[in-house]
């Protein structure tokens, strides 16, 4: 009886290597789609960042003019992106929104009541802003 169970053998050598291949191919697949997804999601993040710091630099807007006597203002968009969520605000109180602003484009707004003291402060969602004293 002791004789059959020594006589038993395990697994063949070659099929040992062949399950540690596909073991170490496995896991080096494994490890190749964890990378693949966090580069990649990296990546996003960091388009994502860059772009929206390329449009900081390139927003610029201005106040080109202000009539006292008829209260129209005119608000220039001078950088090279077209701009959103704009808002003109007269001593910290919004006065006036608009949806977007293209490049080049001048935004017309009547405000009532301007006097000297006055602070006309516009800005957008790019971060382009600009402060006028009258």
């Amino acid at each position: 009886m002791q004789m059959g169970i020594l006589s038993k053998k395990a697994v063949s050598p070659i099929i040992a290597s062949i399950l540690l291949v596909f073991i170490a191919i496995s896991i080096g697949c494994s490890v190749y789609f964890w990378y693949s997804s966090i580069k990649e999601e990296t990546q996003i993040k960091s388009e994502i960042r860059l772009t929206h710091d390329l449009n900081r630099v390139f927003a610029g807007i201005e106040i080109i003019k202000v009539n006292l006597t008829s209260g129209k203002v005119l608000i220039e968009n001078t950088g090279g992106v077209i701009l959103h969520s704009l808002n003109l605000t007269k001593n910290l109180e919004e006065i006036a929104t608009l949806d977007s602003l293209d490049v080049g484009e001048i935004w017309e707004v009547e405000v009532t009541s301007l006097s000297s003291g006055d602070v006309l402060y516009v800005t957008s969602r790019e971060g382009a802003s600009d402060k006028y004293e009258i």
